[in-house]
């Protein structure tokens, strides 16, 4: 959109005299015809200011005959002019969109939706964190260890828990998983505390 308006803007000592000129001339030649089919001579008066606009409207209205190499490229041009457009306005409405939808995202963020093994490899890291004495999470291999799952699909699920806010982590293996705090506030409520108070149980059951 900002890209558009400044493209306009550059524009605009070309289009709006133009504009005015087109818009006069369309604007005298209606009522020049419509002062000549009613015949009324008091738009012919001494007044100053109807015979200058008289004067003004019967230039304006003068057929002007134009050579057709002129007429074709001012027509072509015209019409590129329109595409030009056409196309920048199709551009801006796409961005404005585009601008909407990531306003509505920011406003109305969406719900993290982890599946069973992301959230697995979510409570054993928040169980692993918690655990720890140190302030650090456990690396991605320690919870690939304890959680009984391959390391590569561990890896896999804290990338897409990464994507969705829950966790930190950097790409190195041996990196802590640390839970943010959007991660605490979706193991703290509803049904996944209900989840994780389970697992808990079942995991201190068999320690």
């Amino acid at each position: 959109m900002t890209e558009f308006i400044a493209k306009i803007t550059q524009n605009k000592l070309i289009a709006w005299p133009i504009a005015v000129v087109l818009a006069l001339g369309a604007f005298a030649g209606a009522m020049n015809e419509i002062i000549s089919f009613i015949n009324q001579e008091f738009w012919r008066s001494e007044n100053w200011l109807l015979k200058s606009y008289s004067a003004l409207t019967d230039w304006l209205t003068v057929a002007v005959p134009i050579p057709l190499w002129v007429l074709v490229p001012t027509a072509v041009l015209a019409m590129a002019w329109m595409v030009f457009l056409r196309k920048e306005i199709s551009e801006a409405r796409s961005q404005s969109e585009q601008l909407k939808g990531e306003i509505e995202s920011l406003r109305n963020p969406e719900e993290p939706s982890p599946d069973s093994t992301q959230e697995r490899v979510l409570f054993w890291a928040v169980l692993l964190y918690d655990m720890k004495t140190s302030g650090e999470g456990a690396p991605p291999s320690q919870i690939s260890e304890k959680a009984d799952i391959e390391l590569t699909i561990v890896e896999a699920a804290l990338d897409e828990l990464k994507n969705q806010g829950l966790v930190q982590r950097k790409k190195y293996r041996e990196e802590p998983v640390t839970l943010t705090q959007k991660g605490r506030k979706f193991i703290s409520q509803g049904e996944p505390l209900r989840r994780y108070s389970s697992f808990r149980i079942r995991v201190s059951q068999h320690i």
